[in-house]
């Protein structure tokens, strides 16, 4: 972590996990990688990238890290699957094949408690369905987010009603119910 730290600090963007890296391009305040994205034709870029991909790897090589060549992209590309994702200059995506592994291994779950909750402009309110019987809670919304945005108070609503959980359903499977759609997608 440290050495990804490091690195930031350079200008190179860096993510880490576990043992696994994801090195973007260089970029400095001045000097040769100081150009602003707009003015960054893509030879720029391949060359940014590239000397990024350069010093990390000395730094690796320096401190003694063993790297396994065969596992790793040595040249710069604008897309690539890290650790299962789909990466590209944009966006990263879920693999439909992950997706619906995923989705597989959601329902394989065995089917838990239900938890329905709802937001308006004064309050939140949730009911937690139990094999031993619903249980209704709410509340009304604290100062800061009274006048919040309808989807950050179902968002709320959400959360409080989660924290709100018996002990023993902690480490269940809950599927919830809402009717926002803001919050249904996230």
């Amino acid at each position: 972590m440290l050495l990804t730290s490091y690195c930031r600090d350079f200008g190179i963007t860096a993510l880490l996990y576990i043992d696994d890296r994801l090195t973007g391009k260089i970029f400095t305040r001045a000097g040769r990688w100081s150009r602003v994205p707009a003015l960054q034709s893509s030879k720029f870029s391949y060359g940014a990238a590239l000397a990024a991909l350069y010093v990390v790897y000395r730094l690796l090589i320096g401190l003694g890290y063993f790297i396994g060549l065969s596992n790793c992209v040595l040249e710069p590309t604008t897309s690539l699957i890290f650790l299962g994702m789909g990466i590209n200059s944009q966006s990263f995506t879920i693999p439909p094949a992950k997706k619906a592994k995923f989705a597989q291994h959601r329902e394989n779950l065995p089917r838990g408690n239900t938890l329905s909750t709802d937001a308006s402009e004064f309050q939140w309110a949730a009911v937690i369905h139990l094999p031993s019987g619903d249980m209704r809670i709410g509340d009304y919304w604290p100062e800061e987010l009274r006048n919040g945005h309808i989807n950050v108070k179902e968002m709320y609503a959400i959360a409080n009603a989660v924290d709100a959980l018996p002990a023993d359903v902690r480490d269940e499977r809950v599927d919830v119910q809402v009717d926002n759609q803001v919050a249904l997608h996230a």
